[in-house]
């Protein structure tokens, strides 16, 4: 039996609003490093509305 091929879903499961603000913490901080990445999350998830994921690090790059 043949291992089904890994699908991506980096970035599949944003909305087209969590994307802009996701851009726009990506663009005031412009992370580098995990711990940077991990700053940005912590923005990102800062009052986000109900219904959004709250997001990590890895989730963001």
């Amino acid at each position: 039996m043949t291992k089904a091929a890994k699908t991506k879903t980096k970035g599949k499961n944003f909305t087209k609003n969590e994307i802009t603000r996701m851009l726009d913490v990506v663009e005031a901080i412009i992370p580098f490093g995990a711990e940077q990445w991990q700053n940005a999350a912590s923005q990102f998830n800062t009052n986000i509305p109900a219904g959004w994921t709250e997001r990590d690090g890895d989730s963001l790059k």
